[in-house]
């Protein structure tokens, strides 16, 4: 049986063989020449970081707007991103993290649109896009270029896929939740006690689901597919109440 523990020790042989080569103040600087490589100079952009600990501070790394973009007079005063992190040491996975979150404030600082229309994040092209950098240090090429230090293909490849495979599986923990939201672990207190069918009737459940002919209830405004109820409670769906994601729980950000 492999505990929880042995899956993080073995996905992370490659985050300790090249810990030496990866001090915690060498990240900044190996991320700015990358991105800088990349064409995207993050002192040009004027990317703003925040990695100092300081009390009260965000436990997850994340990026958002420090300043978004507008157009002042008649000119075009473009989007100032902020990235969130505190790396007391350096690492594999640290320097990931800081080039995805890198790759967020790139994404930020291209957007060119009205206040109204800055909509960011999406669900899935913002993730995608940080994503795109930040894998590549876990290319054998990279890290000879970046850190002067490689380690098999094999080790590098386990530790990013032993990632990807905790993300997949929240995904499908996400998708049980939304299917059944009453067996949320992180759910407690009272459910809604009735719920409102399409059709302006209230039915109140008796341990079935209910009998709303449309099959669709009415739940604070939004409408939503009816799920079957337990202990005589209403439930119906919504989203997951957690609100986390395995980013967050591996030490990271949805961001």
């Amino acid at each position: 049986m492999v505990e929880p523990w042995d899956y993080r020790y073995l996905n992370s042989s490659a985050n300790r063989q090249l810990e030496s080569k990866i001090p915690a103040q060498s990240l900044l600087g190996a991320n700015e020449r990358f991105h800088r490589d990349l064409g995207a100079d993050l002192g040009k952009l004027a990317v703003v970081f925040d990695l100092d600990p300081r009390p009260d501070k965000s436990p997850l790394a994340y990026t958002d707007f420090l300043k978004r973009g507008r157009v002042v007079g008649s000119r075009w005063q473009s989007p100032v991103a902020r990235v969130v992190g505190t790396y007391p040491t350096g690492g594999l996975y640290s320097l990931n993290e800081l080039v995805h979150e890198s790759g967020h404030a790139v994404h930020v600082s291209a957007i060119h649109t009205r206040p109204a229309y800055m909509d960011w994040p999406d669900t899935l092209f913002t993730e995608a896009f940080a994503d795109v950098s930040s894998w590549s240090v876990y290319e054998r090429a990279w890290q000879q270029r970046y850190l002067g230090a490689e380690v098999p293909a094999a080790t590098s490849l386990r530790s990013l896929f032993g990632d990807v495979m905790l993300d997949v599986s929240w995904a499908l923990f996400e998708l049980r939740m939304l299917r059944n939201p009453g067996a949320d672990p992180m759910r407690s207190g009272p459910t809604s006690p009735a719920v409102t069918c399409a059709s302006s009737r209230t039915r109140k459940c008796r341990g079935g689901p209910c009998a709303c002919s449309s099959r669709q209830s009415r739940v604070h405004g939004e409408l939503r597919p009816l799920v079957p109820c337990s202990r005589g409670d209403t439930r119906a769906h919504g989203r997951n109440r957690s609100g986390r994601s395995m980013r967050a729980i591996r030490g990271g950000t949805d961001g």
